[in-house]
């Protein structure tokens, strides 16, 4: 059992513990309320502890998890529109000139992803294809242009057409007008950024939780004493900032307890 001076409080210094230990030893057992209090000191130690260990142990599994999600390089986009998504999911302002930036990034990939849906569509009627309708609504949207249009070439690439000479962002373009494409072509460069952010929430309340245990057992000062039939016949202290500390004591206060009982 842990035991202070008053039941509520350890010695802190060497010379203070040197001074309770002797009194321990020649005075015999401390009082029953001494004791209850000691051994509440020493339940809620193992109880912190154990508690502690099972929240670190289901933290290292969830981030074991994320990081096996997020294995491989991470996602590319277009500078401009990394800058206005980062921005954007820190609730940063952006300018005009951001947005302006992001949406001719977007207009190019939008045309590359017309062009792979378009190459993937099965039928005679490829235009048609319900993934190459959503990007290039996408496109019309944030160009302004209506008659854009899908068609293959006699080589059987793709060409898209437009109703003016080249495709530009409309003149009025907001950042609302650039959410619905870019969260279509940035739902992986987020998901893994979320989950990056997760990861070190979960590291960082492991150091916490570990911090934790060592002060806990800093509180509780590792003091264990060994009883030979009422008596007290050993008082360890055990040092030590972390939990290996207080496992080696629990160890040899065991072999202790075997030896006074053999």
């Amino acid at each position: 059992a842990l035991g202070g001076k008053d039941g509520s409080t350890l010695p802190a210094t060497a010379e203070e513990f040197e001074k309770w230990a002797d009194g321990i030893v020649n005075d015999g057992l401390p009082t029953t309320e001494t004791m209850k209090k000691a051994q509440e000191v020493y339940d809620e130690l193992d109880q912190t502890l154990s508690e502690n260990r099972k929240k670190k142990a289901a933290n290292a599994k969830k981030i074991e998890t994320l990081k096996g999600e997020i294995e491989g390089d991470e996602p590319k986009l277009p500078d401009a529109v990394k800058s206005l998504v980062d921005k954007t999911r820190k609730n940063k302002d952006v300018t005009d000139e951001e947005i302006k930036s992001a949406g001719n990034a977007l207009i190019k990939d939008l045309q590359e992803k017309i062009t792979a849906a378009y190459e993937k569509a099965k039928g005679e009627n490829k235009s048609d294809d319900p993934n190459v309708q959503k990007y290039l609504g996408m496109l019309k949207n944030i160009t302004g242009d209506d008659a854009i249009t899908v068609e293959p070439n006699e080589s059987g690439d793709i060409k898209i057409k437009t109703g003016a000479k080249e495709l530009q962002l409309k003149d009025d373009i907001t950042q609302k007008d650039l959410e619905e494409p870019i969260e279509e072509l940035t739902q992986e460069y987020t998901s893994y950024h979320d989950k990056k952010e997760q990861i070190e929430k979960l590291e960082e309340e492991n150091k916490k939780i570990t911090e934790n245990s060592k002060q806990a057992i800093e509180n509780a000062n590792g003091i264990l004493k060994e009883y030979d039939n009422g008596i007290t016949e050993y008082v360890i202290q055990v040092k030590g900032e972390d939990e290996e500390g207080y496992r080696i004591g629990k160890i040899a206060s065991f072999q202790i307890q075997s030896l006074l009982v053999a």
